[in-house]
């Protein structure tokens, strides 16, 4: 596939005139031709990515950012902004198979070496907050959504996410099981609001 240009297709019915705009993707001859120039325009997005899945999932960070960049070339080189006859920019492309990608990663590290993986908290908002949020096609956010609250509430949530009770968060975080029960239920409510309004966006 060679360079895609902008174009601008005037279309003619019997009734009216009309332009339709093909889109295209900026950035395609550099994708193609130097995929490092592409990744160091997307690093700080990506490893706030891998920052909260390595978190969620207890995993190497630096691990995955190499893997994170072995995945990034290859996707590189199949990339077809119109695969399928419906155009998808690359950052789209890009961050929703990444983390495919490195969510199979993960699960074939803990599957080989015989260990429980640790639960997601997007499962956890999923099935255990909110009843009527539904998992985003993407997921794009639930990884590094985490970085929306403040460390209490990752404190907070992850110790609820590895099973201690509110009783025994208070103690560990020396603060009172009201107040835990508070921080946690605000937390749950913004991380739910939020996927719920990512998920909208989408249909929209």
């Amino acid at each position: 596939m060679g360079v895609i240009i902008k174009m601008h297709q005037d279309v003619q019915s019997n009734d009216n005139n009309f332009n339709q705009v093909i889109p295209f993707e900026e950035d395609y001859e550099m994708v193609k031709i130097n995929p490092n120039v592409i990744w160091f325009k997307y690093e700080d997005k990506i490893k706030k990515v891998i920052n909260g899945l390595s978190y969620w999932k207890n995993f190497d960070n630096d691990e995955l950012v190499q893997q994170a960049y072995i995945y990034f070339v290859d996707f590189c080189k199949v990339y077809d902004p119109y695969y399928g006859n419906n155009f998808i920019p690359f950052d789209k492309y890009i961050f929703k198979n990444l983390i495919i990608k490195l969510r199979s990663y993960i699960q074939r590290y803990y599957f080989k070496s015989k260990r429980e993986q640790p639960t997601e908290f997007s499962e956890y908002l999923m099935h255990g907050g909110k009843s009527n949020i539904s998992t985003s096609n993407e997921k794009l956010y639930s990884e590094y959504i985490y970085s929306l609250i403040d460390e209490r509430q990752r404190q907070i949530l992850k110790l609820s996410l590895d099973g201690y009770k509110q009783q025994e968060i208070g103690e560990i975080l020396n603060i009172s099981q009201s107040r835990v029960s508070v921080i946690r239920k605000k937390t749950l409510n913004k991380l739910s609001e939020i996927l719920e309004k990512d998920e909208l966006s989408e249909k929209a």
